[in-house]
């Protein structure tokens, strides 16, 4: 089921998210880490998780999208 939720909320909007083949790829020169992403993501676990830089520069993953 194809939903939108969190670039409907992003204050940034397409430019820092969008919708692609029914998964969510984050700009990463535009997204602020703001989280309304996160916190607007009514799936449980959460589809999307916004990681620190700092934690995806010592290997983690970027912003997380199922």
């Amino acid at each position: 089921e194809e939903c939108t939720r969190c670039v409907d909320h992003c204050p940034v909007g397409t430019a820092a998210l969008e919708l692609v083949d029914n998964r969510i790829v984050v700009h990463e020169d535009h997204c602020t880490g703001c989280g309304v992403c996160q916190n607007n993501c009514p799936t449980d676990p959460k589809s999307i998780v916004v990681m620190p830089k700092s934690a995806r520069a010592e290997g983690g993953e970027q912003a997380h999208t199922d």
